[in-house]
């Protein structure tokens, strides 16, 4: 929208959160293994639409960056989240460690060093991927709550209130 729609003048900052900004090794993976399998053409029998993965490998996230260039009169700033794998969904678990093998740090579906290559990156969140959305999704005790870095973010990021 800020750059292929000229819509700059109506954006001051941009933060991304767990964005694949780089791609993601895990949709190379799932893509290779759907075709070895024959999964893929089930799926496309189907009806179902893989486009969104195979825009997450990091060959189409390059040229996605490549056509599509920021604005120098817009901020952007990108926030990553992690977490150890025994903090992660059980239903994760699987791309959490083929995305650490080849990436490292993670948070079940985006690695830290994909979701940072972009703007300013701010130190990464302590959550995996669900938990972003305040969803706790877990066996391990209760996660805290996330919606109180959020209010800190925005507080950060707000023009301060002019004193009269």
């Amino acid at each position: 929208m800020i750059s292929r729609l000229n819509m700059h003048h109506r954006v001051s900052t941009l933060v991304t959160l767990s964005t694949p900004h780089a791609g993601t090794t895990y949709a190379d993976f799932a893509l290779r293994n759907l075709s070895r399998t024959g999964i893929l053409r089930l799926f496309t029998r189907l009806g179902l639409d893989l486009t969104g993965v195979k825009d997450l490998t990091p060959s189409s996230a390059q040229r996605f960056n490549e056509q599509t260039p920021d604005s120098p009169e817009v901020t952007y700033y990108s926030i990553s989240a992690s977490q150890p794998w025994h903090k992660i969904p059980t239903f994760l678990l699987p791309s959490w460690r083929v995305i650490h093998q080849v990436e490292g740090p993670n948070d079940g579906l985006v690695s830290v060093q994909s979701s940072s290559s972009h703007g300013t990156p701010l130190p990464p969140w302590p959550a995996d991927h669900w938990h972003l959305v305040n969803r706790h999704l877990t066996l391990t005790p209760r996660q805290h709550n996330i919606l109180p870095r959020y209010l800190t973010l925005l507080k950060n990021l707000l023009p301060s209130p002019v004193q009269s």
